[in-house]
C-alpha cells in the first residue's frame, strides 16, 4: 500500500477539510504570522498498490486529487477511499534517469475551461527533449483528449529534471524548467524563453516565464 500526505489548508494542496474528514489527523502546526497565520493539519491517505513514483499532486474542483506518475500515467484519486482512477498513459514518454512525466496544473476556470496542463520528457531524433501539453478533460467520460502542444523542442539532460507548472492570478502559465546538467543554467534559460516566444497560435495568457530568473 502507498500513502499520500495532504496539508488540509489552501497552503499546499488546496483540499477542503471535509474531503479528509475520514482520515486521521497526524499532526497540526501553525504557519505564517499575523493576519496570514493559518493552522495546518496533516492527514494520511492510503491508496491502492502499484503507484510508480507519484510526482505532482493538484486538488481539483471535482474534489479529487489529480496526480502524475513519472512513467507517464495521469490519474484522479478519491480522497475518501484512496481509489486511484487512471485517466491516461502518455504514449511518447521517456522516463529515463530523472525524466518522465512531471508537473501538472488545472485551469483556474476548470468548469468552463476544463484544461489540464502537463510537462514531460520525450525522445526525438535520439535526443531527449521536453514539452508542455494541454489536454481537455471530459467529465462525462472521465477522459483526457485533444492534446495541444504548447512548447517543445527544448533539449534536456538525463539528470536534474524537475519541471513544475503553476498558473498566476492573471492566467499566466508558468513553467519552472529543469537545471540542465549538460548546459549552463543561464544559457538554457535564454534559449527556453526565446523558443517559447516563437510558438504560433498561442492563447494570450499562455505565456512562459522562468521562475529561476
Amino acid at each position: 500500500m502507498q500513502k499520500l500526505y495532504a496539508l488540509v489548508t489552501g497552503l499546499l494542496l488546496a483540499a477542503p477539510a471535509t474531503a479528509w474528514a475520514q482520515q486521521p489527523v497526524l499532526a497540526t502546526f501553525t504557519a505564517g504570522a499575523g493576519a496570514d497565520q493559518v493552522v495546518v493539519s496533516v492527514s494520511q491517505l492510503t491508496t491502492g498498490p502499484n503507484l510508480t513514483i507519484p510526482w505532482s499532486l493538484a486538488w481539483g474542483p471535482d474534489n479529487f486529487i489529480w496526480m502524475t506518475e513519472r512513467y507517464g500515467r495521469i490519474s484522479r484519486v478519491d480522497p475518501a477511499t484512496g481509489q486511484v482512477l487512471p485517466l491516461l498513459t502518455l504514449p511518447d514518454i521517456t522516463a529515463y534517469g530523472e525524466g518522465g512525466l512531471m508537473g501538472l496544473v488545472l485551469h483556474p476556470q476548470f468548469s468552463t475551461s476544463p484544461y489540464v496542463y502537463i510537462v514531460y520528457t520525450f525522445t526525438e531524433a535520439n535526443v531527449i527533449q521536453a514539452k508542455v501539453v494541454r489536454y481537455t478533460y471530459t467529465a462525462a467520460t472521465t477522459s483526457l483528449s485533444n492534446p495541444t502542444i504548447l512548447l517543445q523542442g527544448t533539449p534536456n539532460a538525463v539528470w536534474h529534471n524537475g519541471s513544475r507548472l503553476a498558473i498566476l492570478a492573471d492566467g499566466t502559465l508558468l513553467n519552472r524548467y529543469w537545471d540542465d546538467s549538460d548546459s549552463p543554467r543561464d544559457e538554457s534559460w535564454r534559449e527556453d524563453v526565446a523558443l517559447a516566444r516563437t510558438m504560433p497560435d498561442r492563447d494570450p495568457h499562455e505565456l512562459w516565464r522562468d521562475l529561476r530568473a
